[in-house]
């Protein structure tokens, strides 16, 4: 388990910031130009490093450093406009560069790991009152506590639930459209167990289905609304199914389709507990206006 949500767009959204810190640092020392011109060409990509160090890690702080060396190189050491080292002294500036910046990251590093070591002291001096645990809908759980803003997300990319643990999907439409509601029914629609709750202070109960529609051609997820879950009893009697680990009590969910979702072959998958059903092939049909 690691912590963080490590996902394409966050990473994205932390490389354009680094990038963007970079960027301001170049500016701000082409504003310092004409009072500083060749002293102190490096200066401002001190900051940037150390953004990125804090944000991103080692990794990403070095790429930074490298990168604003080679600007600032271009840009404002003599003779400007080339990259060349011609003396003793650009050798000199450029070890005591990668020396001030190495210290930069390697203590920024430290840090990042000092916190992070610190996470199962501050769990453990947690009261449970003051703490809640959220299973979300891809099996990652959010946990933060009710007294501050502090909140770790646990994710797995080797975690795998074993396929008896998986809601199991016996009908249900093969054409859908935006917009209606249809009925699903299948197996251990509710889980094997509310997965998380503090007795009447936090209710985050997850034994119900939540519906995964993902469209074949863009990825793109829709989570659909689900309500009224029924089972039958065994008197014969259709009843509410809010329990757990119901076996082959066969489990019938309305689920309202999105009137925004892409079109096309898609995939549809019954989730509870975190775990998805495995994949129910669905044509998602566009509205016919007449």
């Amino acid at each position: 388990m690691r912590a963080g949500l490590c996902t394409l767009k966050s990473r994205v959204k932390l490389y354009g910031r680094s990038i963007a810190a970079l960027a301001v640092a170049v500016a701000a020392r082409w504003a310092l130009d004409p009072w500083l011109h060749d002293s102190l060409p490096l200066v401002t990509i001190f900051g940037a490093t150390a953004y990125a160090v804090w944000r991103g890690g080692p990794r990403l702080a070095a790429a930074v450093a490298i990168a604003g060396y080679i600007a600032c190189d271009f840009l404002f050491i003599a003779p400007r406009g080339t990259l060349a080292i011609t003396d003793a002294q650009g050798i000199f500036r450029l070890l005591a560069y990668l020396l001030i910046t190495g210290l930069i990251v390697g203590l920024g590093a430290a840090t990042r790991s000092a916190q992070a070591s610190q996470f199962p002291l501050w769990f453990a001096r947690s009261n449970g009152h003051l703490t809640r645990m959220l299973l979300l809908p891809n099996g990652d759980v959010l946990f933060c506590r009710c007294d501050d803003d502090s909140f770790y997300a646990y994710h797995s990319d080797t975690a795998v639930p074993q396929d008896s643990f998986r809601p199991v999907i016996q009908n249900c439409p093969t054409n859908i459209s935006p917009g209606n509601t249809i009925q699903i029914s299948g197996l251990q629609f509710n889980g094997l167990s509310q997965a998380n709750g503090y007795g009447d202070d936090c209710t985050s109960a997850t034994n119900y289905p939540l519906v995964k529609i993902v469209n074949n051609q863009t990825n793109h997820v829709k989570f659909c609304r689900t309500h009224d879950h029924t089972t039958v009893d065994g008197s014969g009697n259709v009843v509410i199914s809010m329990g757990v680990a119901t076996g082959a009590a066969v489990v019938t969910t309305n689920v309202d389709i999105p009137s925004v979702i892409d079109t096309g072959d898609s995939m549809l998958f019954v989730v509870a507990n975190g775990i998805p059903s495995l994949p129910f092939p669905v044509s998602v049909q566009p509205n016919i206006i007449l």
